[in-house]
């Protein structure tokens, strides 16, 4: 049971937002639900949750706006936009203003839930840690070790000549 991670669904998509909820619920999550980014906000000063997955298109503030809002106001929260936008650079923008993920509304659920345990388990870190980098950065995957024949860590610049120091 993951109840000691609740998560907050913000989505002006009434059957949506029903759908999601009850997904997550039947996966062993405390759900809160909101209509709106202001409604979510508010859900949110009252109850503490480890992740939101919100929609981009919503009306009066949109995703972006909330999660500014939503990184001024939460340290520890992961979060998770959903959309179905075809905008090129609306998940870069998303992450930029401080989504741990970002994904299509046709995403299939164990996908879905797959991000969201990565950032429960991203939050879990950052709490532990006391770190404060935004948990995207954590949620990056990491650059891909080339196959070749140089050693893991090892400085790829060339060497210094003789007599010559290094700066």
């Amino acid at each position: 049971m993951n109840t000691q991670h609740p998560i907050l669904v913000v989505d002006d998509d009434q059957a949506w937002l029903d759908a999601l909820s009850e997904y997550l619920r039947k996966k062993g999550f405390s759900v809160l639900a909101a209509h709106d980014a202001g409604e979510g906000l508010a859900l949110l000063a009252i109850h503490p949750v480890s992740v939101v997955v919100c929609d981009y298109r919503m009306p009066g503030m949109d995703g972006l706006a909330f999660i500014e809002r939503l990184q001024q106001q939460q340290n520890h929260v992961g979060i998770l936009m959903l959309s179905n936008e075809e905008e090129p650079t609306l998940a870069a923008r998303a992450l930029a203003a401080g989504a741990g993920s970002f994904a299509a509304k046709t995403l299939a659920p164990p996908s879905l839930l797959r991000q969201v345990q990565q950032l429960i388990n991203a939050v879990a870190a950052a709490a532990t840690a006391g770190n404060t980098l935004h948990l995207w950065q954590r949620l990056l995957p990491s650059p891909q070790k080339s196959g070749g024949s140089r050693e893991q860590g090892r400085n790829p610049s060339p060497a210094p000549k003789k007599g010559r120091r290094r700066l």
